[in-house]
């Protein structure tokens, strides 16, 4: 288990039509992880994010901006039976305070069956499939001068994937 803290701090001044000012920006952001391994057979980790960002005005009259992110993500891999690792993982974001027409939140989840195979599980055949549901966006909301502005962007959509690979060398040292 673990818990990450940190944050930023930036402050810059700024002209808009008539107006000058400065602008300070806070962001902080929480991190709680949680990590489960059983004899390298389950493992199974999940953590919390909490993204937050402060943004002040002084010498203008523009209102402080307050913008928070959530984001819940979990990976599990099971090696079971011998030879075959299944992989999962799931990933939430929420975003509160997007405006309307843009979605708050999404959900994203990717699987993975690996067949180990060869003298010394040298090859390896996967198939995959990333962003199960088709919700793959990124939505961000964020304050500068004297807008609040919030942007999508649309990541790689579905897709499924067929792998194989093999390792050529084995490093030993002497």
């Amino acid at each position: 288990m673990s818990t990450n803290f940190n944050g930023s701090y930036n402050h810059r001044a700024f002209f808009l039509n008539a107006d000058r000012g400065t602008q300070s920006n806070y962001n902080l952001n929480v991190t709680q992880n949680v990590n489960f391994n059983f004899n390298s057979m389950l493992s199974f980790n999940t953590n919390y994010v909490l993204n937050s960002s402060f943004t002040n005005y002084s010498g203008v009259n523009y209102a402080a901006i307050t913008t928070l992110k959530h984001t819940v993500g979990t990976d599990v891999s099971l090696r079971w039976p011998a030879r075959v690792i299944f992989d999962a993982r799931y990933g939430y974001s929420f975003n509160p305070q997007v405006a309307t027409g843009f979605p708050k939140s999404s959900n994203i989840v990717n699987l993975a069956l690996t067949v180990l195979m060869l003298k010394k599980d040298r090859g390896q055949l996967k198939l995959s499939v990333y962003d199960l549901l088709d919700q793959n966006v990124s939505v961000t909301r964020y304050a500068g001068n004297n807008s609040v502005s919030t942007t999508e962007q649309q990541i790689l959509k579905r897709y499924f994937l067929i792998n194989y690979q093999y390792k050529l060398s084995v490093y030993k040292s002497k």
